[in-house]
C-alpha cells in the first residue's frame, strides 16, 4: 500500500509536469523564450521536496538569470533586471495551475526555479544536469 501511494505522488508530479511542459515551452516574452520545464525531488518521501525549473533561452547569457526562485514574495532588488518579473509569475502560475489540478499538496507552495538553459556544447547549468522533455517523448538526462 505505501509504494502506491509513493509510486503516485511520482506519477502525478511527471503528469503535472508534463502538462506545464506542453504549455510552456515556446512561450516568449521580450526575446525570452521557454526551452524546457523538468523536475526533481524526493516527493517518495514528501510532496514539498519536489522542485520545477523553467529554463529559459533567446538572450545572451549575461541577460539571463543563472538561477532564481520565482515567488510573488521576492524583494525587487533580487527580481532580474532586463525580465518581465509579472511574466516569470505568470509562468509559474501555470505550474502551480497544474499541480492543483492534480490535488497536489499545497501546489502554491512547491519551489519553481528559472535558470537559462545551456547552449551548444555545454553539459550543465550550474549543478543541474541538462534534461530536455519534448510531448510524448518522455524525458532524457545527459
Amino acid at each position: 500500500m505505501l509504494s502506491y501511494l509513493l509510486d503516485r505522488n511520482r506519477r502525478r508530479a511527471a503528469r503535472a509536469v508534463r502538462s506545464a511542459n506542453n504549455a510552456l515551452v515556446g512561450l516568449e516574452s521580450d526575446g525570452v523564450r521557454v526551452a524546457s520545464v523538468f523536475h526533481y525531488g524526493a516527493v517518495d518521501i514528501d510532496p514539498k521536496h519536489l522542485v520545477v525549473w523553467v529554463l529559459l533561452s533567446g538572450r545572451p547569457d549575461e541577460e539571463l538569470p543563472a538561477w532564481l526562485r520565482v515567488t510573488p514574495s521576492l524583494l525587487l532588488e533580487l527580481r532580474p533586471k532586463g525580465i518581465d518579473f509579472d511574466w516569470l509569475l505568470e509562468l509559474r502560475e501555470v505550474v502551480v495551475r497544474e499541480l492543483a489540478k492534480r490535488r497536489w499538496p499545497e501546489a502554491d507552495s512547491v519551489a519553481v526555479m528559472i535558470a537559462r538553459a545551456p547552449r551548444g556544447d555545454q553539459r550543465r547549468v550550474g549543478l543541474l544536469p541538462v534534461v530536455t522533455m519534448r510531448a510524448g517523448s518522455g524525458m532524457s538526462v545527459r
